[in-house]
């Protein structure tokens, strides 16, 4: 758990690389997880308390194998925030969650008006990183 601040963004981004090299993760998987993580953390800092005091940004993930070797992790970005309104003029926004889409195998967004809650699968990796 770490501040909703732009400060955190660059400390998520680097504690979840290193833990996935640690678990021997593709480099490319590396990459799409951690912008797509990214990209949840920032929507947090960005929109989540816009009207409320600054809250926390919560980030859990888990990786699972499969007796066939195979492996996959699963990450989850939560705020206790609130969604903010559609912008008036949304031309250069709203982009992020196409980028996340795009770069996981699987994503779920749970919006409620207590917080929301981004889950993400990656790509099934093997169990060499390869």
């Amino acid at each position: 758990m770490l501040p909703a601040q732009p400060a955190a963004l660059s400390l998520i981004r680097g504690r979840l690389r290193q833990w996935l090299i640690t678990h021997r993760w593709p480099d490319v998987e590396i990459e799409d997880l951690v912008l797509a993580v990214s990209e949840a953390a920032s929507n947090v800092v960005d929109h989540a308390y816009l009207h409320d005091t600054p809250g926390n940004i919560e980030i859990a993930g888990r990786v699972t194998a499969t007796s066939a070797g195979v492996r996959v992790a699963d990450l989850t970005v939560r705020d206790h925030g609130r969604w903010r309104p559609v912008p008036a003029h949304s031309e250069n926004r709203r982009r992020g969650i196409l980028l996340m889409k795009a770069a996981v195998a699987e994503l779920v967004i749970d919006g409620t008006e207590h917080g929301t809650c981004v889950r993400m699968r990656g790509r099934s990796v093997g169990d060499r990183g390869d």
